[in-house]
């Protein structure tokens, strides 16, 4: 009787299973607006409290606040966003913005900028649940520790201007005006200049106390590293400006002026422990100003000029940059600036040429430095380019470094607190880095007390950094594969990782550049020992060579296919604490799963935490206490919010964030495997409605870049598209959706695509329910030059959708990255496109991976989307498959949005796009009614700039 009770209820059971899987609907476009995502989740310093936003695409957000522990209420702020707990976790400060529809009212309107809806800012205090506004937010700063002051800048308002009085005269009647006497004076509104420098009052506050106060015309504003000060900039500009440099100590609550001064004044910095400031003041009124540096101690009665263009140890012809921020070395015993050639103000001379007489053209030279077309997109750089120079405080002394060479990249040891810096000298090498996109520099240790340069390295590959105390320089070596270290005070270089039982570099790499590694862990106190990752585990190493190498975990990541890697939860953290039970996250390489564990360097007993079949991000910990945020994610759960200790053990989810979810038919995410036609293995993933019915045919398209296994826990939502085809929303709408990993073979890259793909494909139709006679296949950028070649060799896909692809090596090889100025090159010979070699040394290569030179092959019908704003790919190169494809009278259509860049940025275009893309593929594989545009085309006398095509689609 019990078992019949039993099959009764199993199968009422699955009847009502099944009756909520049909009743569920495929997700459209009406979804984009309607789903919600989960960002800014933040936990307060003490642990007590915790505040995330949850938004839409529409900008309809709210901000959540709730203490920490169980079944706590929550309080909800609409359309709050950028919250920041204030230091002793007393209070959440954050931003409201205006809402979405007066902001669209406005823009339909043609409001100015300056009269468009502001924001507000809003302040909530913890213990005493009450909240503020301020209205017309600019900016708003909290200190990083200790204080509970906040400052922040409303923007100006003007008053609305009165509409001028219309006529009222009667008819027939005319009204004789006097005209006014000339007073020899311009009117006062037309002669009022525009403020230079904008300075707005800045509200200084402590929302617990509630004591405020206010200062005029701030231009600058910031507080110091531990809260003791704030300090401000004020410039008041009137037939002169006057700067007033002003110091508010947080804890008296008191503001001191330290400088007024007929000038400028910019660039305030303050030391770590708030007892001195520097700044740039300049007397001119030329529009191109000569600063000088000041600086001022709490002890001195007022600032005192340290350096300008007279300074003993400044180089002739140079002066004091304002393109440089100022920065003191932690000690306080260091100024870092810049400094630049003295600009020149030349006299501006009437323009007494037509346009038609005016010239303007760009000379391209064969052997400049850097091609003319990067220039151009760098002249802003250049004209603001500094160098390094610091100024001994104890000593009084300027030092400018690199002096005789001007080297222009330093990197300090110890934020400055060392006597040494490494300086970076490329100049001589800068042509031959340009043409083959490397890095070949001179390597110099500088010693900041006298400028004095010392070569370490010549044409150097590599890039040294310091160990935290500064006793060794290390680095990778690509052309051995090995970690070197230098010691500073013995001369003397060692090889860190020959010898050892594994290699260090990167496993899968496979593009003809250098190969990297797997990078370090850091450094142990006093700069003892340095650990380095392999594919699995870690490496204590003696700097000095002397000691024998430890693998710390013991080869456990290696046996258990984990790769173990530290996460640092201090962020002020400089030494490795061999003592600490440290954080790590494990990730298996196989399966995908990923965790946690704990162990000390100095006694690695790995204790496992999780080890779970979902993606789990960079989890934060409370400042003061044993709690950690996170967020965990498979393709059918979302990343919502979870709380827990440091165990880790019985976390608590505490968002929801789309519970509609339920209502839509989802999908599921399957790792494959599968051996390549050249018997190497690969790896994929494979997209299917989580409906699935295995005795019917499914539609399949395939999406492809390089890699994408490592995303089988990522969570896809229904979302406009930038560029591709979202697995979900077609696995939603009865596709499956293959996304292979790709393995390249220098100077094969288009072989090694279609090795990959149908090897996969041939794999998966064992299964029975991919209908192989409608396959559809889409790339974008890497993966549309994948997509193009692939339809030359195959007639197998039914409907393929290129976008942003290289149809023609030979004319993209010196092609220019419009975004950069960047000839394209070296992505040929180096990196991504893997040819290995110029046009001139392979030329068959560079054809024989050419989509149209085989354009005659092609049967599949083809949806081209190239943008002709692509700073990445020519535009050229969609029109030339288009072109060929039209040609050939083969069935063809090229997308360009207009203006728009490599990957589409505007929302309106990513919807528009996500539904053509989607008509093509259901037009081909799923026999679906062609729409108008495919059918007859758009005309551009027709051509509508208003039109929405996504609204007309889906019935909006």
């Amino acid at each position: 009787m019990k078992r019949l009770f039993f099959l009764v209820l199993l199968a009422v059971c699955l009847v009502q299973a099944s009756f909520a899987q049909s009743t569920k609907k495929p997700l459209d476009f009406t979804q984009y607006d309607k789903w919600k995502s989960l960002s800014s989740q933040q936990v307060s310093d003490d642990g007590n409290w915790l505040v995330w936003n949850i938004g839409t695409s529409k900008g309809y957000g709210k901000l959540y606040l709730r203490e920490w522990g169980e079944n706590n209420d929550k309080k909800v702020i609409d359309r709050a966003t950028q919250p920041n707990f204030s230091p002793n976790s007393d209070y959440v400060v954050f931003r409201i913005v205006p809402q979405a529809d007066t902001v669209r009212q406005a823009k339909l309107k043609k409001v100015k900028t300056e009269k468009m809806p502001k924001d507000t800012l809003g302040i909530y205090t913890l213990n005493g649940n009450q909240m503020t506004t301020y209205a017309n937010l600019k900016s708003f700063k909290v200190a990083d520790e200790s204080s509970s002051w906040l400052a922040f800048q409303q923007e100006e308002v003007k008053p609305e201007e009165k509409p001028e009085k219309k006529d009222t005269t009667a008819a027939g009647k005319t009204e004789i005006k006097e005209k006014p006497e000339k007073s020899g004076k311009k009117d006062d509104a037309k002669s009022a200049k525009k403020p230079e420098y904008k300075g707005l009052p800045l509200i200084v506050m402590n929302p617990v106390t509630r004591d405020s106060q206010n200062f005029p015309l701030v231009t600058e504003y910031n507080f110091s590293k531990h809260g003791k000060w704030l300090y401000m900039v004020s410039i008041k500009e009137d037939s002169l400006k006057t700067s007033t440099v002003r110091v508010f100590d947080t804890k008296t609550g008191a503001a001191k002026d330290i400088w007024v001064q007929v000038g400028v004044v910019k660039g305030l910095a303050c030391d770590e422990n708030a007892t001195e400031l520097a700044f740039l003041y300049s007397a001119d009124t030329a529009k191109n100003k000569i600063y000088s540096l000041y600086h001022w101690s709490e002890k001195e009665a007022k600032p005192r000029m340290i350096v300008d263009s007279a300074t003993a140890g400044m180089p002739e012809g140079v002066t004091v940059s304002e393109n440089e921020g100022l920065s003191f070395s932690p000690n306080g015993q260091r100024l870092f600036f810049g400094t630049a050639r003295i600009p020149v103000n030349a006299k501006e001379e009437k323009d007494s040429l037509l346009d038609d007489d005016k010239v303007s053209v760009d000379i391209w030279h064969w052997q400049e430095d850097v091609i003319h077309s990067m220039q151009l997109k760098q002249v802003d750089r250049i004209r603001k380019n500094t160098y390094q120079a610091v100024y001994n405080l104890k000593k009084n002394q300027m030092v400018q470094l690199g002096d005789s060479l001007f080297i222009e990249s330093f990197r300090l040891v110890k934020q400055g607190d060392s006597d040494m810096a490494l300086g970076f000298y490329d100049l001589p090498y800068r042509l031959m880095n340009d043409l083959k996109d490397e890095f070949i520099k001179d390597v110099y240790l500088t010693d900041l007390n006298t400028g004095n340069d010392v070569k370490l390295f010549d044409k150097a590959l590599f890039s040294p950094g310091f160990s935290p105390m500064g006793k060794y320089l290390y680095w990778w070596q690509p052309v051995d594969s090995s970690w070197y270290c230098y010691s500073i005070k013995e001369k003397t270089q060692v090889n860190l990782t020959h010898g050892l039982p594994v290699g260090f570099t990167y496993e899968i790499h496979d593009t003809p550049d250098e190969p990297r590694s797997y990078g370090i862990m850091g450094w142990t106190d006093n700069d003892d020992n340095i650990c380095i990752y392999d594919k699995y585990d870690i490496w204590k190493v003696d700097p000095d060579g002397k000691d024998k190498a430890v693998c710390i975990t013991d080869g456990y990541g290696r046996k258990n296919d984990l790769s173990i890697r530290y996460l640092p939860t201090d962020p002020e953290e400089k030494f490795l604490d061999i003592k600490k039970d440290n954080l790590f996250t494990l990730k298996q390489n196989t399966n995908k799963k990923t965790g946690f564990c704990r162990f000390a360097i100095g006694n690695p007993e790995i204790r496992i935490l999780k080890l779970d079949d979902c993606s789990y991000n960079r989890p934060t910990k409370a400042k003061s206490a044993d709690k950690f945020i996170w967020t965990r994610s498979t393709v059918r759960e979302y990343p919502d919010l979870w709380i827990g200790d440091a165990s880790f053990k019985g976390g608590e989810k505490i968002t929801n964030t789309n519970p509609q979810q339920s209502e839509y038919i989802w999908a599921d995410a399957e790792l494959v495997e599968w051996n390549d036609l050249d018997g190497e293995k690969h790896q994929g993933v494979f997209y299917k409605p989580e409906n699935l019915d295995p005795t019917k045919k499914y539609p399949m398209i395939v999406y492809f870049y390089e890699r994408h296994s490592d995303e089988l826990y990522y969570h896809y939502t229904p979302r406009p598209s930038a560029s591709i085809v979202n697995p979900l929303e077609y696995a939603s709408n009865g596709y499956l959706v293959f996304m292979p990993d790709i393995s390249f073979k220098i100077g094969l890259p288009g072989k090694s695509f279609y090795n990959a793909i149908m090897s996969g494909i041939k794999e998966l139709e064992k299964r029975g329910y991919i209908d192989m006679k409608h396959l559809g296949i889409q790339g974008q950028s890497w993966g549309g030059y994948g997509t193009a070649y692939m339809i030359t060799q195959t007639g197998l896909f039914a409907a393929a959708s290129p976008g942003a692809p290289v149809s023609n090596m030979t004319s993209a090889y010196s092609g220019i990255r419009s975004e950069s100025g960047m000839v394209r090159q070296s992505q040929y010979e180096k990196t991504q496109s893997r040819i290995g070699g110029t046009l001139w040394e392979k030329p068959e290569y560079f054809i024989e991976n050419s989509p149209v030179f085989f354009a005659d092959r092609i049967t599949t019908p083809c949806l081209i989307r190239h943008d002709d704003n692509d700073g990445a790919v020519p535009f050229s190169e969609g029109v030339q498959l288009f072109a060929a494809l039209r040609r050939l009278n083969k069935p063809a259509w090229l997308i360009n949005y207009n203006n728009q860049p490599h990957n589409l940025s505007r929302v309106a275009d990513k919807k528009d796009w996500s539904v053509r893309m989607m008509q093509f593929f259901d037009h081909y594989l799923k026999d679906a009614p062609a729409p108008d545009w495919m059918t007859k085309g758009v005309s551009a006398v027709n051509k509508k700039s208003n039109e929405v095509y996504y609204m007309k689609y889906t019935g909006k």
